[in-house]
C-alpha cells in the first residue's frame, strides 16, 4: 500500500517567494512503524522559468507522531521440547511493534479446556513451561507487549505432554549445618517434575 499522499502535488510561487511547504499525509498512521518510512520528491519547473522542466529531487523523512498501538501477532509458533512436566516454546516476533523499537516482554498462556492453567512472562522469543501435568493436551497461545499495550494472541498451538518422565536433578543443594558424626542438607526442587508430584528424595 502506497503510504504517502501529497496533499498539494503542485506549488505555486508568488512573485518574489522563495521558499515554499509540501504537505505530505501518511496512510494508517495506527500501524505506523517505529522504522522510519522515506519518500523521494521529485520537483521540476512547470512555468516561469528558464529552467523549465529540469527535475531536482528530495528525501523526505517521516518521524513518528509518537503514538503507540498495539503490537501485531506473534508468528510461528512452536513446540521444541516436550517432557511429561513441561513444554519447550519458540516463536517469530511481530514486525509490527506498535510504533515503539523494541517490544517489552511475551506474556504465554497456557489453557486446558477452558481453563487458564498459567500465564508466563518471556524477555525473549523462547521459554520453557514448567509444571505440567503428564499425558494432557495444553492449548498455547503468545501476545508481545510493548510499554503500553498486550497485543493480539497468537494462533494457538495444541501440544500433549508425555506420559510420567524423570524428573530433572534438584537444585541448589547446599550444606546448612555440619559435625563429626552429622551434615545437614538442603535443595531446591527440580524445575521440571516429569508430569507427576514429588514423592522423595534418595540422597
Amino acid at each position: 500500500m502506497d503510504r504517502f499522499h501529497l496533499l498539494n502535488p503542485a506549488i505555486v510561487f508568488d512573485e518574489g517567494v522563495v521558499q515554499q511547504y509540501v504537505s505530505v499525509e501518511i496512510v494508517d498512521d495506527d500501524a505506523f512503524e517505529y522504522v522510519p518510512d522515506k519518500i523521494t520528491l521529485q520537483f521540476s519547473i512547470l512555468d516561469g522559468g528558464a529552467l523549465n522542466g529540469e527535475h531536482t529531487t528530495c528525501t523526505l523523512t517521516a518521524a513518528d507522531d509518537g503514538d503507540v498501538s498495539l503490537p501485531k501477532q506473534c508468528t510461528n509458533l512452536r513446540k521444541t521440547s516436550v517432557t511429561g512436566g513441561a513444554l519447550g516454546l519458540q516463536w517469530t516476533a511481530p514486525l509490527d511493534h506498535g510504533g515503539l523499537k523494541e517490544i517489552l516482554d511475551y506474556s504465554v498462556s497456557v489453557t486446558t479446556g477452558n481453563q487458564l492453567v498459567k500465564t508466563q512472562i518471556s524477555l525473549t522469543e523462547t521459554t520453557v513451561v514448567y509444571g505440567l501435568t503428564q499425558s494432557t493436551t495444553y492449548q498455547i497461545a503468545v501476545q508481545a507487549r510493548n510499554s503500553r499495550w498486550t497485543g493480539v494472541a497468537s494462533p494457538s498451538l495444541l501440544v500433549a505432554t508425555l506420559a510420567a518422565t524423570p524428573p530433572t536433578a534438584p537444585m541448589n543443594i547446599h550444606v546448612t549445618s555440619a559435625s563429626s558424626s552429622m551434615v545437614t542438607l538442603s535443595w531446591d526442587a527440580p524445575l521440571d517434575d516429569g508430569g507427576s508430584p514429588i514423592v522423595s528424595y534418595t540422597v
